[in-house]
C-alpha cells in the first residue's frame, strides 16, 4: 500500500478548506499535539502533550473576565471580573487554585471599558480602565482590607482641613444667676481654666472667663446674666504662654523652651503616611501662631520706650504652648492598616513652617497604632520643641498629586508608572457667584476672635478672594474667581466682586468690642458641576437628594440611628432611603441602611451622623440634607485663596508731630519760619534710630555739598499726639460712602542745625523735639493731605507723646494666591446657601443692663441691631415689622406689641439711630427670686422674641434674654447712720427700717440683722421691722453694733444674689431715765416774800425757818422735819412734780437767791445761809425716813450742807446752788433748815430759797445765776478741762478736753473723748484725774474742780482708801487749792 507522510512544518490548524485541499504542513485538526521545532530530522512532526483539565470552583456565573495579567515571575495570573451592576472582582490564581483577593461595588469595573493597562510591581498591582482614576492593591493583603475606593486609588486621600487652634464645648445652664458662679446641668470635663464664655446674655465683649471648675460649678472671673437652659458656650484659643493665659499649664511646671517662639511667626499643618509608604499632600496651613506680649497693650512707661527705641519691644511672640487639633478623616482608631481601618494611615506628620523661610520641617512623627481614641481630633501637645527633619524641596512644592483622573494605557519603566492617553485634571467651573467683603470679626456668630484673638485684616490693602475646588484626591482646580461686578450692600456691610480694597477705619473703634477684622465672602449661588466625561467637568461627590427635607422638633440621635419628625406639610421627596448618604459625625458620609416608621422617621446608618448638621436650628423651615455619592472623583472639598501683593511695611514710632514751625520767641537772631501760613499744612518730626532707615533719604542725584533730602516714603498717620496722650488718627478722605486714604511726604529730611532748628535757633521755653541736644534728624512733612484731623500740635502746647505712622507698603511682584485656613466640604457649603436665608438670623450684643432701681423710659441695652447670619447689621430702615413678647420666668407676660401700634406691658423696644433699644415701660421692677418654678428660672428672668420682617418679605424671629439686677438695699436713715444715745431704762434703742433699693422704695423681703456689736451682746433687732432693742441690764456706756440689711429674703432665706448693706451704728446708753413724775417746773429766780410760788423766804428779822420740798405719789403732811408756818410772805412747804422716784437717777438743785438794793445808811453787804438736808424713804418697804449716800457715795449727815451767801455788790442779785443726785427709788424730802437772812436792810432784799427736780443725765434745768443755762444739743454735753494722770486725790490743772452728760463735777461718773458722748475715755490703767468744766468752753459751775479715781474702763470708782477721812467718797472737790470732803455749792461763801 502506497505509504501517506505528511510533515506540519508550518504548524498551521486549517479548517476553512475541504481536506482533499490542505496544503502539506498543514492539518485539519489536532488535540493534545505540539509540533516539533528542533533542528533534528523530526523536525514538523508532531507530538503528544499534556491537555488541560477544568479547574472546579471557577464557576463565576454572569460575571465576565475584563482583564488579566500573568505574572510568569511567580505563576500566578490575576484576573478582573465585573457582573457590569455592583458584583466587581479581583481574583488571582496560584498553585492551582483561584483565590478572591477584592471585590466590591467601589470597583466600579464595566466590560466597555476593559483593563487597559496592569502591572505588576513587587507585590503592588497597578490598573487602569479609562473608566476610573488609576488603581493598585497589595496583592498579598487578605480579601476584605480593601473596601473603599480611597484604599486603592493611586493618587491618595488629601487632607483637605486645616488644623485648628480653638477649643470649644458648650453646655446648658443648670439654673438662673446673675453672679461670679454658674451651674450648669451637667458636668462638663472639657471646660477648663481660661475659657471665654458667651450665651445668649453673655456677649464676648464682656471678657468673661472660667477661673474655676468644680463639677456643675463654673466660677467666672465677673459677675454675668444666665438664664436656666441657656446654651452657654466655652471656648478658647490652643496657642497659650506664660504671660497671655491664666493659669498657664494648670500652674505647674512646664517643659518647654520659653524662647524658641519668642522671635518666630510659624505656622502648624499635618500630612497622613499610608500603608504603602506613600505620603499625602500637605494640609492648608494654620494662621500664624501668634499674640504679641502683653496681648499687644501698651503697659506702664511703653509709649515713651517706643518713642525712645524706636521698636516696641514687646511685639514679640508671647505664645509658648500651642495645643494642634488635628481633624482626621475618621475615629483615631479606625485609621490604622488594619483589614477594618478605613483610610490606611499609618503615620502623622506634624509640621511646622517659619513665616520667613521657604522649608516645611516636621516637629513629630505620630504612629496610628498608638491611637486609640474614637474622637476624629487628635490632639497633639505642642511645647516650643525645635523640629527633627527637614522635608525635601520636592516635597515642598507638592501641592497636588500628578495621578491623571482616567488613563486609558499604563507600563512600567525601571520602578516608575507611566500613563498614556490620559485626562490629566478636571474642568472647573469658569466662575462663581459670590460677594467679598470685610468688616470687624463678629463674636456671635464665628469663631476667629477666639481662635486668633489678636490677628486682624491689615486696613488699606486691596484683597482678591478666590475658590480653589479639588477632589477627594487632592486634583485642585485652577484659582476660581466671582462672575459677580457689581458691589452689594448685605446688612450695614458693602461687599464687592472677588477683588475688594479695605480702607482705613474712618471712626473712633471702641477697641474692647473690635477683634480685630476680617475677609468676609457671600456665596450667593450653590456650587454646582455635571458629570461629563467629553467635558471634563467631574460632578459634585456628593449631590443633594431633592430639596432636602424638613423636621420639626427635638430629634434623636444615636451611633446607628437618626430619628426626626418631618415637618407638617413637608415634601417627602429629600428623605433619606436605603444606600443614600448623611453626612457624618467621624467619618465624610455614612451611608443609610434602613428607614423605618414615618412619625418619626428612624434612619439606620453605618455610623453616627453629624451632631452639629443633623441637631435642631432656630431655621424657619429647619431643612436637612441626604446625599448620594455618585461620583468618585467629584468636586469634594474648597478652599479660600487671597491675592494681596502690598506686603511689608514699616510702623514709625515718633516723639510726636509739631504742627508748622518752632517758636523763635526770645532768640536774638532768628530764623524765619512761616510759622502761621504752614500751620495744618506742615509738620515737623525727629527721626531717631531705625526710623531713619524707615524712612530713607533720596541719595541718587545728590551732591557731595547737599545736606537737604526728601525721602519718596509715603506715611499714614495712624497715631496722633495731643497735649497730655495720643488719640488714633484717621489718614483717610470720605466722600460719601468712599473712603480714599491720605499721606504725608518728608520733603526735606536734615539735622536741626542743618534746618536751623538746633537749640541756639528756637526758643528754650517750650522746646517741641525730643533729644534736640543730640543734632538729631528732623523730617519735615507735607501734611495738607494728611486725613481727617490736623497732625500733631503747634509749639505752644506741644509735648513730647508717641506718635506713629505707618509706610507705605512695597508691592510685590509675584502675583501669587496665598492659601488660607479657610477650607471645608462643598457638600456642607452647598447645604448653607440652600438653608441660607436673607432675613434676621441673630442679634448683636445687647449690652443688657437692668436693676430693680430704674425709671420709668430708662435704656436696659445699648444700641443693638438685627443680624443676617453672616453677622452683618440690619439698618432699622430695612426693617418694615417688628413685633415683640416679654415672658418671665415663671411664664408670665411682662410685655406685648409692635412698634408700629406700641407696647403694654413693662417693657419697650425703640429705635435709636439706626438701631433699636429696650427701655423699661414701667418703674415697678422689684428683684425677687420668689417666683421659682419647676423649671428653676427666677421670675425676673426675661425673654425677649422678636418676630422680625425685613422689607425684602423675610420673617423670622430671634430670641434674647436679660435679668433683672439686684441693688443693695439701703437704710432710710441714709448713707450713715447718726448716733443716737438711749437711755438704759428704754427696751428701744433706735428703729432702722430700710429699702430694697427698688425706684419705689419697697421695704420687700427684707431682712435685719446684727454683724457684730462692741463690748457685749446687750442688743438685738427685729429682722422684719429693723427696731433694735436692748437688754434691760446693759450698762451704761457707748455700743457700736454692725446692722445689716439684706434683700431678696424668702422664708427667712437668702436667695440667689441676695444683696446686702452693713453699716455702723453707735448707741450711747445713758442712765435710765427718770419717771417724768420727778421732774418738776424750772425756776431759775426767786421773789422774795411772795408765798404762792414754789419758794421760802427767810424774814429780814434774822428768824430763822425752815422750809420743806417733797417728792411722793401722794400728799404728805408729815415730814422728818417740822416745817416753819405758812406767813403771807412764804409758804414752807412745797410739793415737787407728782410723783416718787421710781427709775434713774434724780439730781435736787438746791438754789439761794439774795438781793442787795438798801444799804441802809451805811450797811456793805448782806448775808444768808441755809444747812441743806435730804431724808428718803421706800414706803413700799418703810415708813421711816432716813439720810442716805447720794450718787457719788456721799453721805451728808446730820449736819447736812452748809451753805451760806454773801452779796457786797450793792445794786446786785447773787446766788448760790447745792446739788444733790440720788438712784435709790422711793420719796424725797428736801429741807432748808436754819434758813435765816442774816444781815438785809429791807424785805426786798430777803433770801429766798427754792429746789427744783430733773434727770441728772437729761436734765432741761440747769440753772446758773438765775438763768436756765442748759445745753442744747444731742446728745446733751458740757466741757471739761481735765488733768494729766495722778497718782492720788489733788488739785493738779489742765486742758485736755473732755465731756459729759451733766455740769456737776462731782456727779460726772464717765468722761467721753467727744461732744457726741459716743466714745468713752478709757485707760491703761486706774488712775486719778482733776477736772472741772471748762470757762473756755462756756460751761456752767466752772468754779467747782473735782478730783476722782477712775477704772480702765473709764468709770469712776471708789478710791478704797484705808483709813479714808471721807468715807469712801468717789469725787472730792477742791476748796482754796485743797482737797476737801465737802459738799461743793457754786456761789457760796469759799466756793
Amino acid at each position: 500500500m502506497a505509504e501517506i507522510k505528511n510533515s506540519f512544518l508550518k504548524s498551521k490548524m486549517n479548517k476553512d478548506l475541504d481536506d482533499r485541499l490542505i496544503p502539506n504542513g498543514e492539518y485539519r485538526d489536532a488535540n493534545n499535539i505540539s509540533v516539533g521545532k528542533s533542528e533534528d530530522d523530526d523536525i514538523g512532526a508532531l507530538e503528544n502533550v499534556k491537555g488541560n483539565t477544568l479547574v472546579p470552583g471557577t464557576n463565576v456565573g454572569a460575571l465576565e473576565v475584563i482583564g488579566y495579567l500573568k505574572d510568569n515571575n511567580s505563576e500566578t495570573i490575576y484576573l478582573f471580573l465585573t457582573d457590569n451592576v455592583n458584583d466587581h472582582r479581583i481574583y488571582k490564581y496560584f498553585n492551582n487554585s483561584y483565590t478572591k483577593i477584592v471585590e466590591g461595588a467601589f470597583l466600579n469595573f464595566n466590560n466597555q471599558n476593559l483593563i487597559s493597562g496592569i502591572n505588576l510591581v513587587e507585590n503592588l498591582l497597578f490598573f487602569t480602565d479609562n473608566r476610573n482614576q488609576p488603581r493598585k492593591i497589595n496583592v498579598n493583603k487578605p480579601l476584605g482590607y480593601y473596601t473603599k475606593e480611597n484604599q486603592i486609588s493611586v493618587a491618595k486621600y488629601n487632607p483637605y482641613e486645616p488644623l485648628e487652634l480653638l477649643k470649644s464645648t458648650t453646655s446648658v445652664a443648670g439654673a438662673a444667676s446673675a453672679s461670679t458662679t454658674i451651674t450648669l446641668s451637667a458636668a462638663n470635663t472639657a471646660i477648663t481654666k481660661g475659657m471665654n464664655v458667651i450665651g445668649p446674655s453673655i456677649t464676648a465683649d464682656q471678657y468673661i472667663y472660667v477661673t474655676n471648675v468644680s463639677g456643675v460649678t463654673i466660677t467666672i472671673n465677673a459677675a454675668a446674666t444666665v438664664a436656666n437652659s441657656d446654651v452657654l458656650t466655652f471656648l478658647t484659643t490652643t496657642m497659650t504662654g506664660k504671660d497671655i493665659t491664666y493659669d498657664f499649664n494648670g500652674g505647674a511646671d512646664w517643659p518647654g523652651d520659653p524662647d524658641f517662639l519668642e522671635d518666630l511667626f510659624v505656622r502648624f499643618s499635618y500630612r497622613f503616611k499610608f500603608d504603602d509608604q506613600e505620603y499625602s499632600l500637605m494640609a492648608p496651613f494654620t494662621q500664624p501662631a501668634f499674640i504679641p506680649q502683653q496681648k499687644g497693650y501698651f503697659l506702664a512707661e511703653d509709649e515713651d520706650a517706643a518713642y525712645r527705641s524706636t521698636i516696641l519691644s514687646f511685639m514679640q511672640n508671647g505664645v509658648q504652648n500651642v495645643e494642634l487639633l488635628i481633624p482626621l478623616p475618621d475615629a483615631q482608631n479606625k485609621l490604622g492598616a488594619q483589614a477594618n481601618d478605613t483610610y490606611k494611615i499609618t503615620e502623622i506628620d506634624i509640621l511646622y513652617k517659619e513665616s520667613d523661610g521657604r522649608a516645611v520641617k516636621v516637629l513629630d512623627t505620630v504612629k496610628t497604632d498608638n491611637l486609640s481614641s474614637s474622637s476624629n481630633i487628635y490632639t497633639y501637645d505642642y511645647q516650643s520643641r525645635k523640629p527633627y527633619k527637614t522635608l525635601p524641596e520636592r516635597q515642598t512644592v507638592r501641592v497636588y498629586d500628578r495621578v491623571p483622573v482616567r488613563a486609558l494605557s499604563q507600563e512600567i519603566a525601571g520602578n516608575r508608572v507611566m500613563y498614556g492617553n490620559f485626562q490629566s485634571q478636571h474642568t472647573p467651573p469658569v466662575t462663581l457667584d459670590y460677594n467679598v467683603g470685610a468688616s470687624a470679626k463678629n463674636s456671635t456668630v464665628f469663631t476667629n476672635w477666639a481662635e486668633y484673638p489678636n490677628h486682624t485684616l491689615k486696613q488699606n490693602r486691596n484683597y482678591q478672594v478666590g475658590f480653589i475646588l479639588a477632589d477627594k484626591f487632592g486634583r485642585q482646580s485652577s484659582v476660581i474667581l466671582s462672575s459677580v461686578d457689581q458691589g452689594t450692600t448685605v446688612g450695614s456691610d458693602f461687599f464687592g466682586g472677588s477683588t475688594f480694597y479695605h480702607p482705613y477705619s474712618s471712626t473712633t473703634q471702641n477697641l474692647k468690642q473690635w477683634f480685630g477684622d476680617a475677609l468676609k465672602v457671600v456665596i450667593n449661588t450653590a456650587i454646582s458641576s455635571t458629570a461629563d466625561s467629553t467635558t471634563g467637568t467631574p460632578g459634585l461627590y456628593a449631590e443633594q437628594i431633592s430639596n432636602g427635607f424638613n423636621i420639626t422638633g427635638t430629634p434623636t440621635i444615636t451611633n446607628t440611628t437618626y430619628s426626626f419628625t418631618l415637618a407638617g406639610g413637608a415634601p417627602t421627596t429629600g428623605i433619606p432611603t436605603v444606600n443614600s448618604y448623611l453626612r457624618g459625625q467621624y467619618i465624610d458620609f455614612v451611608k443609610v441602611t434602613n428607614v423605618t416608621g414615618t412619625a418619626p422617621y428612624v434612619i439606620t446608618t453605618e455610623g453616627r451622623v453629624n451632631d452639629f448638621l443633623y441637631s435642631a436650628t432656630t431655621n424657619n423651615p429647619d431643612t436637612k440634607f441626604a446625599y448620594t455619592l455618585p461620583n468618585a472623583l467629584g468636586w469634594y472639598s474648597y478652599k479660600v485663596v487671597v491675592k494681596q501683593q502690598e506686603q511689608d511695611y514699616y510702623n514709625c514710632y515718633l516723639p510726636g508731630f509739631l504742627n508748622a514751625y518752632p517758636s523763635t520767641a526770645g532768640v536774638s537772631d532768628p530764623p524765619v519760619f512761616p510759622q502761621t501760613a504752614e500751620l495744618n499744612k506742615t509738620a515737623n518730626v525727629v527721626l531717631l534710630n531705625d526710623n531713619i532707615n524707615k524712612i530713607p533719604r533720596d541719595l541718587n542725584e545728590t551732591s557731595d555739598q547737599q545736606k537737604q533730602f526728601r525721602s519718596s516714603v509715603r506715611l499714614y498717620g495712624r497715631v496722633n499726639n495731643t497735649a497730655t496722650d495720643n488719640v488714633q488718627y484717621f489718614p483717610v478722605s470720605t466722600s460719601g460712602t468712599q473712603i480714599l486714604p491720605l499721606n504725608m511726604t518728608a520733603d526735606t529730611i536734615a539735622t536741626a542745625f542743618d534746618l536751623s532748628m538746633a537749640s541756639i535757633d528756637i526758643s528754650t521755653t517750650n522746646v517741641p523735639f525730643y533729644q534736640l541736644e543730640t543734632n538729631p534728624f528732623i523730617a519735615r512733612l507735607a501734611t495738607s493731605n494728611a486725613g481727617t484731623t490736623v497732625v500733631g500740635l503747634p509749639n505752644s502746647s506741644m509735648t513730647i507723646q508717641l506718635s506713629v505712622a505707618e509706610t507705605e507698603p512695597v508691592e510685590s511682584l509675584l502675583q501669587l494666591f496665598y492659601e488660607t485656613s479657610t477650607a471645608g466640604l462643598i457638600a456642607d457649603l452647598n447645604a448653607d446657601i440652600n438653608t441660607g436665608f436673607d432675613g434676621v438670623a441673630a442679634l448683636s450684643a445687647l449690652s443688657y443692663s437692668h436693676n430693680e432701681g430704674m425709671a420709668a423710659n430708662t435704656d436696659i441695652t445699648a444700641v443693638f441691631y438685627p443680624q443676617n447670619n453672616q453677622g452683618s447689621n440690619f439698618s432699622n430702615t430695612n426693617i418694615s415689622a417688628v413685633s415683640m413678647t416679654v415672658v418671665d420666668g415663671a411664664q408670665q407676660t411682662r410685655a406685648t406689641g409692635n412698634l408700629a401700634d406700641g407696647f403694654t406691658g413693662d417693657f419697650k423696644l425703640i429705635t435709636s439711630g439706626t438701631g433699636y433699644k429696650l427701655q423699661t415701660a414701667v418703674n415697678t421692677f422689684i428683684y425677687s427670686n420668689a417666683g421659682y418654678e419647676n423649671n428653676g428660672d427666677s421670675k425676673e428672668t426675661y425673654t425677649f422674641t422678636f418676630t422680625w420682617t425685613t422689607v425684602g418679605g423675610d420673617t423670622s424671629s430671634t430670641v434674647a434674654t436679660g435679668s433683672l439686677t439686684n441693688l443693695a438695699p439701703v437704710f432710710a436713715a441714709g448713707s450713715s447712720l447718726p448716733n443716737v444715745t438711749v437711755s438704759a431704762g428704754d427696751a428701744t434703742g433706735v428703729t432702722r427700717n430700710g429699702y430694697n433699693g427698688s425706684a419705689t422704695s419697697s421695704a420687700a423681703q427684707l431682712k435685719y440683722s446684727i454683724v457684730s456689736q462692741s463690748p457685749g451682746s446687750y442688743f438685738s433687732v427685729d429682722s422684719t421691722t429693723g427696731v433694735v432693742t436692748k437688754a434691760t441690764s446693759t450698762p451704761i456706756g457707748v455700743y457700736t453694733l454692725n446692722l445689716k440689711i439684706e434683700d431678696a429674703i424668702v422664708s427667712g432665706v437668702a436667695q440667689s444674689n441676695s444683696l446686702s448693706v452693713t453699716k455702723p451704728q453707735v448707741i450711747t446708753v445713758g442712765a435710765v431715765a427718770v419717771n417724768s413724775g420727778v421732774i418738776s417746773g424750772c425756776k431759775t429766780i426767786g421773789s422774795p416774800n411772795l408765798a404762792a410760788t414754789s419758794q421760802i423766804t427767810a424774814p429780814v428779822n434774822g428768824s430763822v425757818v425752815t422750809g420743806v420740798w417733797y417728792l411722793s405719789d401722794t400728799t404728805l403732811t408729815s415730814f422728818p422735819v417740822t416745817p416753819s408756818t405758812n406767813t403771807s410772805e412764804s409758804n414752807f412747804v412745797h410739793r415737787l412734780g407728782s410723783a416718787a422716784l421710781s427709775a434713774g437717777t434724780l439730781v435736787l438743785s438746791c438754789n439761794m437767791q439774795q438781793s442787795f438794793t438798801n444799804n441802809g445808811g451805811g450797811m456793805s453787804f448782806v448775808t444768808s445761809g441755809i444747812i441743806w438736808k435730804v431724808w428718803h424713804r421706800n414706803p413700799s418697804v418703810t415708813s421711816n425716813w432716813a439720810m442716805i449716800e447720794d450718787v457719788n457715795n456721799d453721805n451728808m449727815g446730820a449736819p447736812g450742807v452748809t451753805a451760806s451767801l454773801l452779796n457786797n455788790s450793792f445794786g446786785s442779785t447773787k446766788y448760790t446752788q447745792a446739788v444733790f443726785a440720788f438712784d435709790e427709788p422711793g420719796e424725797y424730802v428736801i429741807a432748808a433748815t436754819d434758813a435765816n437772812t442774816t444781815q438785809a436792810a429791807v424785805a426786798a432784799d430777803a433770801m429766798c430759797a427754792w429746789v427744783n427736780s430733773n434727770d441728772l443725765y437729761y436734765s432741761t434745768c440747769v440753772v446758773e445765776n438765775g438763768s436756765n443755762v442748759t445745753d442744747n444739743n444731742t446728745p446733751k454735753n458740757y466741757r471739761y478741762d481735765v488733768s494729766g494722770a495722778q497718782s492720788a486725790y489733788n488739785c493738779a490743772t489742765g486742758n485736755t478736753q473732755r465731756y459729759a452728760p451733766m455740769p456737776y463735777a462731782q456727779y460726772v461718773d464717765l468722761l467721753y473723748t467727744s461732744s457726741s458722748l459716743n466714745n468713752p475715755w478709757t485707760h491703761s490703767q486706774a488712775e486719778y484725774y482733776s477736772f472741772k468744766t471748762s470757762a473756755a468752753g462756756s460751761e456752767p459751775f466752772t468754779s467747782i474742780r473735782v478730783s476722782a479715781k477712775f477704772g480702765t474702763n473709764g468709770i469712776k470708782i471708789s478710791p478704797a482708801l484705808i483709813p479714808d477721812a471721807c468715807n469712801d467718797q468717789y469725787a472730792r472737790a477742791c476748796q482754796a487749792g485743797n482737797i476737801t470732803c465737802a459738799h461743793p455749792v457754786p456761789g457760796g461763801n469759799g466756793w
